[in-house]
């Protein structure tokens, strides 16, 4: 086999991401929960608000709009001071899926919030306060790790980290904002061949080819 071309621009182009940040990275040696992995980042975070990005989620701003889910998040932290998780409207069918949020409403422009009551953990649709869904994406103050030491694990040895959250929006410390960010479930199949499919048809590499294809035989 001959030697791989040599993309420089394309080297370039991940040295230079690499270049706008500085990476740590902690590993949890055992699977003990979401709120486990986010006590983990303490060392790291410290006294100072965060963003947590889940990976099993890609979020997309939408053609035009030039906004993403994570600055309309950072836009709700600097007004209001408070945690805040993004949120989605999801089908009855789907609510026992995620985290689903019991909240009041706030204001709006641009996107709904909602000040927290509480957050149901997959109920069962007939059960569901809404059908306002975690949609992966958060910003914490510092306040959440302590709320994290507070609670106990569940009955499979997890921390949770909604019951941490459930615990911080009892003091009144959380916000939910409904975003107009689309969000792709990657941990749903459905929803992974969907993101890979309507991000092909916009790339210019991939564009023809996929819509081609989408047609089918001719």
């Amino acid at each position: 086999m001959g030697r791989p071309e040599c993309r420089e621009d394309k080297a370039d182009l991940v040295r230079g991401i690499g270049e706008q940040a500085n990476i740590f990275f902690v590993r949890q040696k055992e699977q003990l929960g979401l709120g486990d992995a986010v006590r983990h980042g303490r060392r790291f975070v410290g006294d100072e608000p965060f963003a947590l990005l889940l990976g099993d989620t890609i979020i997309d701003p939408g053609p035009g709009t030039g906004v993403h889910g994570l600055e309309e998040l950072l836009r709700v932290y600097t007004e209001h001071g408070k945690s805040v998780v993004a949120v989605r409207r999801v089908p009855d069918n789907l609510v026992s899926h995620y985290g689903i949020v019991d909240g009041d409403f706030v204001d709006s422009g641009p996107g709904e919030l909602y000040a927290l009551n509480r957050l149901v953990e997959k109920p069962a649709p007939e059960a569901a306060p809404s059908d306002l869904a975690i949609a992966g994406r958060y910003i914490f103050t510092p306040e959440i790790f302590d709320c994290i030491e507070g609670i106990e694990a569940a009955a499979d040895g997890e921390i949770q980290l909604t019951d941490a959250m459930n615990l911080l929006a009892a003091k009144g410390g959380v916000l939910a904002l409904a975003w107009e960010a689309q969000r792709y479930d990657i941990g749903n199949k459905a929803d992974y061949v969907r993101c890979f499919i309507e991000f092909a048809r916009r790339h210019p590499e991939t564009r023809d080819a996929v819509e081609e294809y989408l047609a089918g035989p001719r």
